[in-house]
């Protein structure tokens, strides 16, 4: 007598099942490391971002021997970086380049009839100009801490909200629990 064997041609439901499981806690397991490797590369381009801004204005100073004209010019006022600032590719009278915006298209934005440049968490960069020219400014987060610098740069990171970037003292909001999340060039 003559016995067939039944040849396996594909894989039963449970085996399927137990390969989606399988996979499923893999992917639930990398999800946050890819979170973490995602926040740490904004905070790294931010930090670069931050450093190429205050090297700009320091060439600016290098070039004039004044800082860049601001908003209101007036001594340790916070500004936003903006187009009208720098233009759009932070030229001047000799054209030269100090920091080109137009390969950050994607950062850049048209709001209130002026160009501001914003970091990965959409919130603008913020800096201060020594106009007093004595190369001391006042931390933007510490009224009673002075800088010894000629421009700060800062971002206020990716736990800032909207609503706080200047309390009405003149300084940034302090509300923000963790100062290693901002970005800052001193």
């Amino acid at each position: 007598m003559k016995i067939k064997l039944r040849t396996k041609l594909g894989f039963t439901l449970i085996e399927l099942l137990v390969v989606m499981v399988i996979i499923a806690m893999l992917a639930a397991l990398l999800f946050p490391v890819i979170g973490k490797v995602v926040e740490t590369a904004k905070k790294t381009k931010a930090r670069t971002e931050v450093m190429n801004l205050k090297t700009a204005f320091h060439a600016y100073y290098t070039e004039f021997g004044v800082w860049p004209p601001t908003d209101n010019n007036l001594p340790g006022q916070v500004q936003d970086v903006i187009g009208d600032i720098v233009s759009v590719t932070f030229t001047n009278s000799r054209n030269i380049i100090y920091y080109d915006f137009s390969t950050k298209k994607e950062a850049m934005r048209f709001v209130n009839g002026k160009w501001r440049y914003y970091d990965p968490w959409k919130h603008p960069y913020r800096f201060r100009v020594d106009h007093d020219y004595n190369n001391s400014i006042q931390d933007p987060f510490d009224n009673s801490q002075w800088r010894p610098a000629g421009v700060l740069v800062w971002s206020l990171g990716p736990n800032a909200n909207v609503g706080d970037w200047q309390s009405p003292s003149g300084t940034e909001s302090a509300t923000q629990p963790n100062d290693s999340n901002r970005i800052k060039s001193w």
